[in-house]
């Protein structure tokens, strides 16, 4: 059976008080409206979603606040994907039980970026804000030594426009 894994890095955040921490940023404007362009997509997405990993930084919260507001309190924030790299992402991936057919990792750049690359063994150009891949992966993440998959979609919210 295949597994389906959806990437989503948060959307645009704000740069206006340099005092913040980098994890306490919140979205910018364009980050909500860029929400506001993919919730229907995502929504879409998410009703066939076991579980959804984020993390927990201020901006992916609220980006999953914004697009998901219904199931936004069942997420799984987890501290380690604040700006986890690829072998970050990989090992949460084998960790997760078997029985979970489709999960969403919400998180950072170069990380997402490089796990989706990983994943279908291929560079792509760039994994903007508020951006989206699924992938089918043609082996189980549960325990294995590397995923490999195929793009189904990589949605942007330029698409929307």
């Amino acid at each position: 059976m295949l597994r389906k894994i959806i990437l989503l890095r948060h959307a645009k955040s704000s740069w206006k008080d340099l005092n913040l921490r980098d994890f306490d940023r919140p979205l910018s404007t364009r980050g909500v409206n860029d929400t506001r362009l993919m919730r229907e997509y995502i929504q879409g997405l998410v009703k066939e979603v076991d579980q959804t990993y984020s993390s927990s930084s201020v901006r992916t919260r609220q980006t999953l606040e914004q697009l998901i507001p219904e199931s936004y309190q069942t997420v799984k924030y987890l501290e380690k994907l604040y700006l986890a790299n690829s072998a970050d992402i990989l090992n949460l991936m084998r960790s997760i039980k078997k029985d979970k057919q489709a999960i969403m990792i919400v998180g950072h750049n170069p990380g997402l970026q490089n796990t989706l690359e990983t994943i279908l063994n291929q560079s792509i150009e760039k994994f903007p804000t508020c951006a989206t891949a699924v992938i089918t992966l043609r082996r189980n993440w549960y325990k294995s030594a590397l995923p490999f998959g195929d793009l189904l979609q990589f949605v942007k919210p330029r698409d929307f426009k």
